[in-house]
């Protein structure tokens, strides 16, 4: 019996990621920045009320 549901479930997953580097053509003294790995998690839900109207 279809009754218009549709749900989903994702889980994401971001590596760990450079987002500044050194610059080597300057006399400066920076460091690298990282940012951590972290995850995600969405969940999604939709119902057909009329026919073409969720």
């Amino acid at each position: 019996m279809n009754l218009g549901e549709q749900l989903g479930i994702f889980y994401n997953l971001q590596g760990e990621s450079l987002i500044s580097a050194a610059n080597p053509y300057t006399t400066l003294l920076t460091t690298a920045i990282y940012r951590l790995s972290y995850g995600t998690l969405n969940f999604t839900f939709s119902q057909e009320l009329l026919e073409g109207l969720r």
